[in-house]
Order: structure tokens, then C-alpha cells, then sequence
């Protein structure tokens, strides 16, 4: 995947208006998608999608949310060169159904490069675990408090 230009793009003032009428409006299917995804294999509640929809289509969430990515795009290999420098002990949670990472891939990669890492896998669980599988999460540092 490529970093996006928009963000330098959305900076004009007369393409940075059009972005920022039209991106709201085209970018309500494709956020509810992103967030079923997230929330995959569970279900993504209405109440959420009622709170944080009008929230994360707004025109400047979006262009911080494409320039994040775009930060975490150019910088993904130097990290992930890097993991190896991580002394301090480890536990990673991953969810099995995660939609956005393959788990799989995830395990590998930290099993090359953080091979002591603690891998705890959630078998009904997707990407955002904090959020779907709250008391998971905190058992899982619990856990991890105790071991050190």
C-alpha cells in the first residue's frame, strides 16, 4: 500500500473546499465498512456507530486519519527492523478474526523478530480488542503483572 497525496492535496483552497464537501459525504460507507472490520468477528454496536460515525467522517478527522497512515506506511519497515531492540518483556494480544491484520502474518512476524514475546490469541476477537473485548485485555496484563 502507498502513502495517499491527499492530505497535501486538501491543503489548496479550492480543492481543499471540494475535499472537504465531498469527502464527508462519499466516506459514510466506506467508514462504517473500515469499522465492521474492526469489530469483525463481532458485530460493531449501533450505539458506537452512532457516537463516533459523525466523529470520524468529518473532514479534518479523515485528513489526520490519511496522514497517520501515511506516517505509519513510510515508517512500517524501519519498525519493523527495529523490534528487536525491545529488552523489556513482551505479551501481544491478536485476535483471531482480525480483519485488518492477518494474524497469521502478525505471529510470524513476531515470532522472527520478538522471539521471547508472550503471543495470546483470541479465538472470537478481531483488531480492536480493547474495545470488544475489554475484560480479555485487562486479564491479559493482569497476567503479565504477575509474571514479573
Amino acid at each position: 500500500e502507498k502513502p495517499s497525496s491527499l492530505p497535501d492535496l486538501g491543503r489548496g483552497a479550492v480543492l481543499g473546499t471540494i475535499l472537504g464537501i465531498l469527502m464527508p459525504l462519499l466516506s459514510q460507507t466506506k467508514m462504517q465498512q473500515h469499522l465492521e472490520a474492526l469489530f469483525a468477528p463481532g458485530k460493531v454496536g449501533e450505539d458506537y456507530l452512532e457516537i463516533w460515525m459523525p466523529r470520524y467522517t468529518r473532514f479534518e478527522s479523515l485528513m489526520a486519519t490519511i496522514t497517520d497512515k501515511n506516517a505509519m506506511l513510510q515508517s512500517l519497515k524501519e519498525v519493523h527492523e527495529r523490534l528487536p531492540e525491545i529488552k523489556c518483556p513482551i505479551q501481544v494480544l491478536i485476535g483471531d478474526g482480525d480483519k485488518v491484520c492477518s494474524p497469521d502474518q502478525q505471529v510470524a512476524l513476531l515470532g522472527e523478530k520478538l522471539p521471547a514475546a508472550k503471543i495470546v490469541r483470541l479465538a472470537d476477537a478481531g483488531h480492536s480488542l480493547n474495545l470488544s473485548h475489554p475484560l480479555d485485555c485487562l486479564k491479559a496484563i493482569d497476567d503479565l503483572f504477575a509474571r514479573l
